[in-house]
């Protein structure tokens, strides 16, 4: 989003690079739109930065500010996704052009070229579960690591069924606990406040007494 609306003022409104990196800062800066720490402070920053380009850039571009930047930022900053890039769509479309040459093509050739795209990514995830291809496992899947002698010696059933399995399988997330200011992120503890064997809960625990008789 950045790149876009920097070749949009470059390309298409004329603006000098000072006038570019002014409102990329008061978008994209630490004290910009995105790191709004209330919806309110937004739309102050959303307000001033309109008025910023009414005075200082163009009507060209706060019109398309309004229309098309603005919304967007904003259905973003309310889903908590303020910081989103569309860099993985932008990594996808680079690939699909790369597929078809840079040049049209008839729906039926597309077709084929995006399934033999999918089949070859396909085969590199295979490739990654014993050590060869261009990916490697995360942490989350190391469980799922086989030596090369080991998927060789699979069948192709016993393959495709481990394969379907490394697919489904969702890491489990390590439980944290943050601080009351967000200034800090720990690793829960399920046992924490209690003593060593204390069946109990750790408050409001009811205790009880023994006593002896005497002999």
């Amino acid at each position: 989003m950045k790149n876009n609306l920097v070749q949009y003022l470059r390309d298409k409104v004329g603006a000098k690079t000072t006038v570019r990196n002014a409102v990329v800062h008061r978008v994209f800066g630490t004290d910009g739109l995105t790191e709004s720490p209330t919806l309110d402070v937004f739309n102050d920053r959303a307000a001033a930065l309109q008025t910023f380009c009414d005075s200082s850039v163009s009507q060209q571009f706060s019109a398309h500010l309004t229309a098309k930047v603005l919304p967007l930022l904003k259905k973003n900053y309310v889903a908590g996704r303020s910081g989103w890039t569309n860099n993985n769509c932008e990594s996808g479309n680079h690939i699909l052009k790369t597929v078809i040459d840079w040049k049209p093509r008839s729906v039926a050739s597309l077709v084929e070229r995006l399934e033999a795209t999918v089949k070859a990514q396909t085969k590199e995830l295979e490739r990654a579960l014993y050590g060869r291809g261009n990916f490697t496992l995360s942490p989350g899947y190391e469980r799922f690591r086989l030596s090369e002698h080991e998927w060789i010696i699979k069948t192709n059933d016993q393959r495709d069924k481990y394969f379907r399995k490394f697919l489904k399988h969702v890491p489990s997330s390590v439980p944290t606990v943050t601080s009351k200011d967000g200034a800090l992120k720990v690793m829960s503890a399920p046992l924490a406040g209690k003593k060593p064997n204390q069946l109990k809960r750790k408050r409001a625990a009811r205790t009880t007494t023994v006593t002896f008789q005497k002999v």
